[in-house]
């Protein structure tokens, strides 16, 4: 399963130390959502899978990827899509960060693997 975002999730350093909370709720709800409409009629539900987020960047400056992906892996648990995002679900897990300065955006690959 391949599912597209136009848009990148804030990095989680934008939220550390702040008071506001609705600031954080407010984008986190805007991502679920953009995730939830992509994968519309397709609820597979992973019990057991391995994941490969590619984050593709505006530009070249420093990204560090697991400031990124909370809000991603939250919004797939809401959506259906996974069980859950721990470690007995996502058996694999790998981020990418390449440039594409036209077309950022978040690409989630998402493969089921046998129990173990």
């Amino acid at each position: 399963m391949k599912i597209i975002l136009n848009t990148i999730p804030p990095t989680i350093n934008k939220y550390i130390g702040r008071t506001n909370i609705w600031e954080y709720q407010k984008e986190k709800k805007l991502i679920h959502q953009a995730i939830r409409m992509q994968t519309i009629g397709i609820n597979p539900r992973f019990n057991k899978c391995k994941m490969k987020i590619t984050y593709y960047f505006k530009d070249k400056r420093k990204h560090d990827p697991s400031n990124y992906d909370k809000m991603l892996l939250d919004g797939l648990v809401e959506a259906n899509i996974i069980e859950d995002d721990n470690y007995d679900v996502i058996k694999e897990f790998t981020t990418i960060g390449k440039v594409d300065r036209g077309n950022p955006r978040v690409e989630i690959e998402i493969e089921e693997v046998n129990n173990e």
